[in-house]
């Protein structure tokens, strides 16, 4: 079969010259205003659930049980917000390098982000004895399902805006875009849901964080990997 007439490639040739590719500020004021809605979209998601769940009387958290002191709860968002910045600009993040960070780099940000975040909000909700006990607070499953809805638009907004983008480790790139839905959704749940007991925590808190990562792994081997272009014969 012949190729396309050198008359069709004019036409191409001419298409492409007069759609101008946007430029690099035009690419992040799309990359923030998706990133920023979807976020918000998830939020509202989040919001309107959490909402459905306390008027039918299920609840993460016991009012009769010792709240959180303003100290204590600025000091587990301040520790988990610190951890999150650095862990996604190692794992997320492509620094100087166009071909983005190590291996070795990204790995351990994915790997110890999660443990770390764990470690502070166990460590600093255990000065009020009452949130680390199950008296406290119940299995998870609201903080689990309201960390799923905030950050799954995030992480599909964030791959596609990344889509066809990584030669050298799609699958780490993937699980650092992961990583970041992931601290997001903690930060948020943080806010609100003082329970530091331990399986709660493994459940509602960490469970959506290793998930995210998980699925940014496997999504990222699929759409951030770069195609090698064949011409249709």
């Amino acid at each position: 079969m012949s190729g396309p007439s050198p008359e069709l490639k004019q036409r191409v040739l001419a298409a492409v010259q007069n759609t101008p590719a946007p430029t690099a500020d035009e690419h992040q004021r799309q990359a923030i205003g998706a990133i920023v809605g979807s976020t918000i979209a998830g939020l509202a998601l989040a919001i309107a659930v959490g909402m459905a769940l306390h008027w039918h009387g299920i609840n993460e958290v016991k009012p009769q049980s010792p709240p959180r002191t303003i100290t204590v709860l600025l000091e587990s968002f301040i520790g988990s917000l610190a951890i999150a910045a650095i862990a996604v600009y190692f794992a997320a993040a492509r620094g100087r390098s166009m071909l983005g960070r190590s291996r070795q780099v990204m790995a351990a940000a994915v790997v110890l982000a999660p443990i770390a975040v764990f470690v502070v909000k166990r460590a600093i909700g255990g000065q009020v004895p009452g949130l680390v006990t199950s008296d406290y607070g119940q299995a998870g499953l609201k903080c689990l399902s309201i960390s799923f809805l905030t950050g799954a638009l995030p992480l599909a907004a964030v791959l596609y805006l990344r889509r066809f983008s990584d030669p050298i480790h799609p699958r780490l790139s993937g699980a650092g875009i992961g990583l970041s839905a992931g601290m997001l959704t903690w930060l948020v749940v943080d806010l609100w849901c003082p329970v530091c007991y331990v399986p709660h925590l493994l459940l509602g808190h960490v469970l959506p964080t290793v998930t995210f990562i998980a699925v940014g792994a496997v999504a990222g081997g699929y759409f951030l990997r770069i195609r090698p272009w064949t011409p249709r014969s």
